[in-house]
């Protein structure tokens, strides 16, 4: 069975944070602990929700990479 990654931070609880430097620094901190794999498989699913529309309407739209 294969292992199936969290997309997103896992909330062991609600915190608060006293700065927006505090939450940017736990924002890196859990980055950094996150695995290569983990970062691409969030970026296409971030893609994916955001073309969703365009990818609806042509579904073979981003199916090749193409390197000039």
């Amino acid at each position: 069975m294969k292992n199936k990654l969290p997309l997103v931070k896992e909330l062991e609880s609600i915190h608060f944070f006293s700065s927006l430097d505090e939450m940017t620094e736990d924002n890196y901190k859990w980055l950094a602990s996150i695995t290569p794999e983990q970062h691409l498989h969030n970026a296409l699913n971030h893609i994916k929700q955001i073309y969703a529309e365009e990818l609806r309407q042509n579904p073979n739209l981003g199916t090749e990479i193409v390197f000039d």
